[in-house]
């Protein structure tokens, strides 16, 4: 689920146990800030047939960001800290060489902005 942002949201849980008891939790409240602006621009080369593939993007506030691969399956296959600057494109290489023929899931998160793009991988 995507949050907007400066919003309010509120939350319940419902359990269902095995013999059919049903519990609510308390409800919590959850108060969501202003987003920055977090872009990838490409995932290149898109697919990958031989050598890495190369992310760019650019962040409006500098600070530390997460980049995250996962299979399609939902895998991790790998999770590392990035710095972003403020207003430049940042271009980082992935090394694919190990990865086998598929389709993946790029995440780069920063604070509570995640962008979200796919590549694939054809060997």
């Amino acid at each position: 689920e995507t949050a907007a942002p400066n919003r309010i949201y509120y939350y319940r849980l419902r359990t269902v146990d095995f013999d059919g008891y049903t519990e609510l939790s308390d409800i919590i409240s959850v108060q969501t800030g202003e987003l920055g602006e977090l872009n990838v621009f490409s995932v290149y080369p898109n697919p990958v047939i031989e050598g890495n593939a190369f992310v760019s993007l650019s962040s409006e506030n500098e600070g530390i960001g997460e980049l995250i691969l996962y299979t399609d399956t939902g895998i991790k296959l790998l999770h590392k800290e990035i710095y972003l600057p403020s207003q430049e494109i940042l271009k980082i290489e992935l090394e694919t060489s190990a990865l086998p023929s598929g389709f993946y899931t790029l995440l780069i998160k920063q604070e509570r902005n995640i962008a979200k793009t796919s590549m694939v991988i054809v060997r």
